[in-house]
């Protein structure tokens, strides 16, 4: 018998950080509903992916897609933004704007770092209201609480750079 994450488990111990309710969402799935600084924060697994989604206000928008053999051929007639940090412009169709706004948010390691927390990727999209990003499961993986807590921790720090870049600022002078 394989074992099973069991989401309403992870829900109910990280509840009471953020207020939150715990639904019965789609195809009989937990859903975690809460707030963060007065934002929605919503977690939705399902069959083979986990969905955060949390609102925001951003004046950028970005677009992540994993490099694969039909990003490459999309390369070819799609403009992809480089942002001069090679292991990430090699996995990662980049899109977006305004371009220096997204260029200059992940110039930063400590977002890059964040990012790639959710790997494997299946969506990563910030606009101007929201910020999904879908982590794909692996065959068997199994999430924790600590699992839930390290990625929740990411994507708060994420949302809260998004809209207040100064503390990226501030996290790096701090680590120089």
């Amino acid at each position: 018998m394989a074992i099973k994450t069991d989401w309403n488990k992870i829900f109910e111990e990280i509840r009471y950080n953020f207020s939150a309710e715990i639904k019965t969402g789609s195809g009989g799935w937990p859903r975690f509903c809460g707030k963060h600084k007065q934002k929605d924060l919503t977690v939705m697994p399902s069959s083979g992916a986990i969905n955060f989604h949390i609102s925001l206000k951003a004046d950028f928008e970005l677009a992540l897609t994993n490099e694969n053999i039909l990003t490459v051929v999309l390369k070819g007639f799609m403009q992809d933004i480089q942002i001069g940090t090679e292991d990430f412009d090699s996995r990662y169709l980049i899109k977006g704007g305004p371009e220096e706004k997204v260029i200059d948010f992940l110039s930063y390691d400590r977002v890059r770092g964040a990012i790639r927390c959710f790997e494997p990727i299946g969506l990563f999209h910030l606009c101007r209201s929201d910020l999904d990003i879908t982590r794909n499961m692996e065959r068997n993986e199994i999430f924790t609480i600590d699992k839930m807590d390290f990625l929740l921790e990411r994507l708060l720090f994420l949302a809260d750079a998004v809209e207040d870049p100064d503390i990226i600022e501030e996290d790096d002078e701090d680590e120089a």
